[in-house]
């Protein structure tokens, strides 16, 4: 299991436990209403003492200022678990939806997110606070059997129905809202990251078609919701209706009792009010059915999410550093065959092995294996002694992906990764890269702030940026695809003479290109065709 996983339980657990004691302690203040009301009408009436009926007024509000007191003390500890898992959950789940991005869906980081928003909003809220209300129905039902034992078998029949009816909305509302879930952050996506995209202008000749295929997603996204809310409003309205029902059922039934002398007027109160507490868990959790379903989908997809995870990092460890692919396969989602399989690939330290091949071959593929960032179909992938997912997390991989990405923050910042930033370790990052003149023409040096909005620099120095990045600390393994993408020669020359370096201190290099400067300084070439990996001995 997910360390973060086991922590969110635990977590759970605890605060599940504290507000069960809680909700207990306000129950049984809550009870001195029933009480007080069965005293007033058998006893106090009868007898005619003020005195009795002002000691039972002290005790109900005894009574009820516990049962405030408990509400509120209740609601903090809620609120103190749903940071706690957070806090707890966030990491992982943000990794978990980056690499369900990289592996081909590219909602899913965003997806993560909402989850965990989800689960924090249902945990803060009202809606956690039913299940824990519903746990101490049998205390509920005792007390009813206490009054008379036919009340009680009616509550315990009565609570089994509402029951009943929560099962019946989770099954209509469920699968629809999913659906709908799905559509929408499809929908949302798509055209959330176009709108994003520096290269929007390539796409405004197309703006009625894209404006029309959102229109058709969220047209079935909003059909799928209003479903799932006809069904779960439909379903909440049976409810209601069947609690009047069952609520006058039980004063039918106390007052039969008292005319036949089988219990007291005040069991009409109790009855009255113990079913109504006895049924309100049930009838809240129908009434907040969206909160419900929604928060109960994100725990699946996380628990999914962080399974995934921890099964992937559970990889035995590799005998020895550099970079270890063995028997790998890779097959997109929904692809009908694998790009490769059974590839087996070692770069040693103070080795640099190109890899080249045609496209559409699974060369990108092929590294994002070994960066750490794609599971493989089948097979393993180690990085200097862990699994290569594991490297990756603890920062032993420095990576180039075909597309360079820039997030909101500074030039220092982006090159150390949003980590500590060593002075000396960002300047010999950014001249090894070629960077260092570009960086020290912008207006405040290294603290420039940069973003995917924000051209800064061209597109070659973007990709030096890049570079730098994954040179950054002097990682033991590099894994680069097509890093001289976009440089002119004195790029190249000085991509060359970094790599270079980075072998002369022992570093593994795994890089994507065909141009001849990078084949002149390669130890190996590998060439991936056909779903196989050839060495090559032409060095250009």
């Amino acid at each position: 299991m997910s360390p973060a996983l086991r922590a969110a339980r635990r977590d759970l657990r605890l605060g599940g436990g504290l507000s069960l004691l809680l909700t207990a302690g306000g129950v049984l203040g809550a009870l001195v209403v029933p009480i007080f009301d069965m005293h007033v009408l058998d006893r106090v009436l009868g007898s005619r003492s003020a005195d009795s009926l002002w000691v039972l007024m002290l005790a109900c509000l005894l009574g009820l200022g516990l049962f405030g007191a408990v509400v509120a003390l209740r609601a903090l500890v809620l609120e103190v678990v749903a940071e706690r898992v957070t806090r707890h959950l966030s990491p992982a789940i943000l990794a978990a939806g980056m690499r369900t991005a990289l592996a081909g869906d590219v909602g899913a980081g965003g997806r993560a997110l909402a989850d965990l928003h989800e689960l924090r909003s249902f945990l803060a809220g009202g809606a956690a606070t039913a299940p824990l209300d519903l746990a101490l129905a049998p205390l509920l039902l005792t007390v009813l059997f206490l009054v008379h034992p036919s009340l009680g078998w009616y509550g315990l029949a009565a609570a089994l129905l509402m029951l009943g009816c929560a099962v019946l909305t989770e099954a209509a509302v469920r699968p629809r809202l999913g659906l709908a879930q799905a559509g929408m952050e499809r929908a949302i996506g798509g055209t959330a990251a176009l709108l994003r995209d520096r290269s929007l202008d390539e796409a405004m000749g197309m703006g009625p078609a894209i404006a029309a295929r959102w229109s058709t997603a969220q047209r079935g996204a909003l059909g799928a919701m209003a479903e799932a809310t006809l069904r779960g409003e439909g379903c909440t309205a049976l409810a209601r209706i069947l609690r009047g029902l069952l609520q006058a059922g039980a004063v039918a039934l106390a007052a039969f009792l008292v005319l036949r002398h089988a219990a007291t007027p005040g069991a009409v109160v109790a009855a009255n009010l113990l079913l109504a507490m006895l049924l309100a868990p049930l009838d809240s959790v129908l009434a907040q059915w969206r909160s419900v379903a929604g928060a109960r989908l994100a725990w699946q997809r996380v628990v999914a999410a962080l399974t995934l995870q921890a099964a992937e990092a559970a990889a035995p460890a590799a005998p020895g550093p550099g970079i270890v692919l063995e028997d790998v396969a890779w097959q997109p989602p929904e692809a009908e065959a694998p790009v490769f399989a059974g590839l087996s690939l070692r770069v040693a330290p103070g080795e640099i092995v190109l890899l080249t091949g045609p496209n559409g071959a699974g060369k990108s593929s092929l590294v994002r294996i070994a960066g750490g960032v794609l599971t493989p179909s089948a097979g393993r992938a180690w990085v200097d002694g862990l699994p290569a997912i594991a490297a990756a997390e603890a920062g032993r991989i420095g990576a180039l992906p075909q597309r360079a990405q820039v997030i909101e923050g500074t030039v220092a910042e982006t090159i150390a990764r949003f980590g500590p930033a060593p002075p000396e370790a960002l300047v010999a990052a950014a001249r090894a890269a070629g960077l260092h003149e570009a960086i020290g023409r912008l207006p405040r040096g290294y603290a420039t702030a940069i973003g995917p909005l924000d051209p800064v620099f061209s597109g070659g120095e973007t990709r030096r940026l890049a570079l730098a990045r994954a040179l950054f600390g002097d990682p033991p393994v590099l894994v680069l695809d097509e890093p001289d993408a976009g440089l002119d020669a004195e790029g190249e020359a000085r991509l060359a003479a970094a790599l270079a370096a980075a072998r002369a201190r022992g570093a593994a290099v795994l890089a994507v290109s065909h141009r001849a400067a990078l084949r002149r300084i390669a130890d190996r070439i590998v060439t991936l065709e056909g779903g196989r990996l050839a060495d090559s001995d032409d060095h250009g």
